[in-house]
């Protein structure tokens, strides 16, 4: 009779060889993947510069902000975040840009 838990006597069964193969294709599909990522992040992050608001020093806070302080300047569009980007046709950005209801000093 034989005893719960034995090991077989033959060397490897049929579970070693479908584990491999498992193995293998999540390597697969993982390299599968990372070139996708690779190939699908060079188009979307293209050349393409946007214009910035930066300011030209250090501002302390509290401290009332003039045009003197600030410059626009170039910088690669991966840097902004998409909830930062304006249209140029926005309302906010004619403000921004001391189009719209704001008076300019100076």
């Amino acid at each position: 009779m034989a005893v719960i838990g034995q090991a077989r006597p033959g060397g490897m069964t049929i579970r070693t060889p479908l584990f491999v193969l498992g193995v293998a294709l999540a390597l697969l599909a993982f390299l599968a993947m990372f070139a996708f990522g690779l190939l699908f992040s060079r188009g979307v992050s293209g050349g393409t510069e946007i214009r910035a608001v930066v300011a030209q020093r250090d501002i302390q806070p509290r401290e009332p902000i003039s045009d003197e302080m600030l410059t626009i300047a170039a910088a690669p569009s991966s840097t902004a975040s998409i909830s930062h980007r304006i249209r140029g046709d926005d309302p906010a950005h004619e403000r921004a840009a001391g189009r719209g209801g704001v008076r300019r000093s100076g």
